[in-house]
């Protein structure tokens, strides 16, 4: 019986890639609460439709666009270039990028697997139409040595949207030249072997101040007869708002496809601006954003995105006030709410907070005790904590870095211990009715075992689980 997939395989145009969806793979940020906040289960089945296992498909979304929002100083540059080097961590330093250069071996001579590996590597390209990011920066938050910055992160300087247009032209030229598509460390649902290629990030910092090429004509600025004033004028009158909406649409339409296709993962950074008041009453543009609050781009920004986190900072970080955060001497910074208020991956509205100081940007250590502990669980022993099992290295949130640094079995264990925890974050039908179905029976056997319940009340109980039982 022909499939009508192995009909699309068969039957593909060799220029053109095919791409059958079955799994989306997610890659891991290093922020676990944020990582599960937009994740999934992922469960494999054989042949005869039983589940092999079930995993935690979790971060960000290959091939994706991912608007990052905030109001000024909300630490979104940094937010990104971290969540970016470390999707990027895999592939650079762990035993999958080992596996990825035998896979390549075996497809191609070894002429051309050597040229593939010493040239192809993932990289960090960060669009900077604001013309203010420093190189030096970018590796106080990557962590990278010289050597590790200059094969692995480009700062591009860029003015309009067509300038962003080339720039992604060249990203995609030389993943199709040098980065081939390898098998990816996870299955799809039919339990296939996933093939794409390898994660690159693009950060654009920020797409509310690219200038639209075709609205806003920057030529006039460069001319000594219309000048400056003259560009402006043209941009704030006439039909220039519904020329904008319409060049937002082509810019992130086709970000959207081509991101996709060569598994680009697209960071948006877009600002969250007062919007005026309609007759005396404030306006509410999307249900993540509050009333009187907007975004550049329009509702197609909105829409296309594929997950939008919002930052919201609510506490400061230092020691020269009681009402703040004290993380230790000379360390100051901010606490964030970072909030999933679009997610294609997690219907949940979760959120959790995370930490930033001025010595590392946003901590992945720090947010993860942090959150752990204003949730109560983070163990408590004095006035230290622990990781469970092992409460010999208690620690504080001063001094974790040190004790984590000198006891690195920490890192697992903490890493053992949060994934439990973070696990009701995940948003899984299958999952949530097993779970429901745990409590009722729990909810069944109190009521059974409480002699203070009358019989026909123990009948309706059973009525219950019964009908919930029958509705699975």
């Amino acid at each position: 019986m022909m499939e009508f997939t192995d009909f699309l395989v068969e039957t593909a145009d060799k220029k053109e890639s095919l791409n059958i969806a079955t799994v989306m793979p997610q890659h891991p940020t290093g922020f676990m609460h944020l990582d599960y906040g937009c994740g999934s289960y992922m469960t494999v089945y054989d042949d005869d439709e039983v589940p092999v296992y079930t995993y935690h498909n979790i971060g960000i979304t290959s091939g994706s666009v991912n608007s990052v929002l905030s109001k000024s100083q909300g630490g979104k540059t940094s937010l990104t270039i971290a969540m970016g080097a470390n999707i990027l961590e895999p592939y650079i330093n762990s035993r999958y990028y080992e596996r990825f250069i035998r896979e390549i071996f075996k497809r191609y001579p070894p002429g051309k697997a050597v040229e593939i590996i010493q040239q192809g590597v993932p990289m960090i390209e960060i669009a900077d139409t604001e013309k203010t990011l420093p190189l030096d920066f970018v590796k106080k938050l990557t962590h990278y040595t010289n050597k590790q910055l200059k094969r692995h992160v480009v700062i591009r300087e860029i003015t309009t949207d067509k300038d962003l247009i080339k720039m992604i032209e060249k990203h995609i030229a030389f993943k199709v030249k040098y980065m081939h598509p390898s098998v990816c460390p996870m299955l799809d649902i039919y339990g296939k072997p996933i093939y794409e290629y390898p994660p690159t990030i693009l950060i654009c910092d920020s797409t509310s101040q690219l200038i639209l090429e075709d609205v806003d004509d920057p030529d006039k600025i460069g001319s000594k007869k219309d000048g400056l004033s003259a560009a402006y004028e043209a941009a704030i009158k006439g039909p220039a708002g519904a020329q904008r909406a319409k060049v937002i649409s082509a810019l992130y339409s086709q970000m959207v496809n081509y991101a996709k296709r060569y598994n680009i993962i697209i960071f948006s950074i877009n600002h969250i601006n007062k919007m005026p008041a309609m007759m005396g009453i404030p306006v509410k543009q999307f249900r993540g954003l509050r009333a009187g609050e907007t975004i550049g781009g329009g509702e197609r920004a909105i829409y296309l995105s594929s997950s939008m986190l919002r930052l919201d900072v609510i506490k400061s970080v230092g020691n020269k006030t009681a009402s703040q955060v004290n993380l230790g001497d000379d360390v100051s910074g901010h606490i964030a709410i970072a909030s999933w208020i679009k997610s294609k991956s997690n219907s949940k509205a979760n959120n959790c907070q995370l930490v930033f100081t001025d010595v590392n940007g946003y901590d992945q250590l720090l947010s993860s005790l942090w959150f752990a502990k204003e949730r109560g669980e983070l163990a408590k022993k004095g006035n230290y904590f622990y990781v469970n099992g092992y409460p010999q290295y208690p620690f504080t949130l001063k001094n974790c870095h040190e004790v984590f640094g000198d006891n690195p079995e920490l890192f697992s264990a903490l890493y053992l211990q949060l994934r439990d925890q973070c696990e009701p974050m995940l948003d899984n039908p299958d999952h949530a009715q097993k779970k429901n179905r745990q409590l009722m029976e729990q909810i069944r056997a109190d009521i059974h075992n409480d002699d203070d319940f009358s019989r026909g009340d123990k009948m309706d109980m059973d009525d219950i689980y019964s009908q919930m039982i029958n509705d699975d």
